[in-house]
């Protein structure tokens, strides 16, 4: 101008530039499936989920200034089913993220069932329950039990085996511990019978299971002659005076025999025989 009083004052006003930023990040879940001894049960989960959020940078400051991040969901996972196998967790729970975090680390444990089996002994004879012995082990292991040693006594007391569900075989647990396992060994009575032509008899005082300490023993009714009866036949000769001849007599020896059988668990006479 032409005042030269006056002072004349320009101002140039500037701003920061300015530029957007985003980034984005990625948690991570892992869940290991072992068995209690720290062996691998089933294949790892991995799941992961990503963020992302968006930011103001001040180009003058290099300063970014952020909005907040996305949010992300992790599904549940429902754990894995092993038959014989009891999961520390039946399910592993969802997550929600809203930023940054460490890999999440789940560990699920399982755990062997303990099964039952039971072998009863029953007396098809009697129809009655002998005994019963029951049995607990792992899923699927051997429980060294096997019916052998039980039919050999019940055999050595006088029973003859009718059937064996194991087959004489060690019981193995399944596994499934819903459901216990049954089995069922038939044994029944065992006889004997004596005749007067045995040609190994036995005698009053024998025991009638050799191989039973306790065994009764055999009465008089196996003696020979109570079994078995000479018959006598007579001709009696008349009507010739002097001459008549003399009665004429005849032995069939063991003309009439009986037989006598034993209940080799009862040690009774069950059945005679004309």
């Amino acid at each position: 101008d032409n005042d030269r009083n006056v002072i004349q004052n320009y101002e140039v006003h500037l701003k920061h530039g300015t530029e957007s930023n985003k980034e984005e990040t990625t948690v991570k879940e892992t869940i290991h499936y072992k068995y209690a001894d720290g062996s691998k049960a089933a294949e790892d989960h991995s799941e992961s989920v990503t963020l992302r959020r968006t930011g103001t940078k001040d180009k003058i400051t290099g300063n970014t200034v952020w909005n907040a991040w996305s949010t992300g969901q992790i599904s549940s996972v429902t754990s894995p089913t092993i038959q014989g196998y009891t999961a520390s967790e039946n399910e592993i729970g969802a997550k929600s993220v809203n930023g940054p975090h460490d890999e999440f680390v789940e560990t699920v444990t399982y755990n062997v069932d303990t099964q039952e089996a039971t072998v009863t002994y029953i007396d098809d004879t009697d129809n009655k329950t002998l005994k019963s012995k029951s049995l607990e082990g792992d899923s699927n292991a051997d429980s060294k039990y096997n019916t052998k040693s039980s039919i050999q006594d019940y055999e050595n007391e006088g029973y003859e085996l009718v059937s064996d569900d194991t087959s004489g075989q060690n019981v193995v647990f399944d596994n499934d511990r819903n459901v216990i396992q049954n089995y069922e060994v038939h044994l029944k009575h065992g006889t004997v019978t004596v005749t007067p032509d045995d040609k190994n008899p036995v005698n009053p005082g024998d025991k009638i299971n050799p191989n039973d300490p306790n065994s009764h023993t055999y009465k008089d009714d196996v003696k020979h002659d109570n079994l078995a009866k000479d018959a006598k036949q007579t001709v009696y000769y008349d009507g010739a005076g002097t001459d008549t001849p003399a009665d004429s007599v005849t032995t069939q020896k063991d003309a009439f025999t009986i037989t006598v059988t034993y209940d080799k668990v009862t040690w009774e006479s069950t059945t005679i025989v004309w």
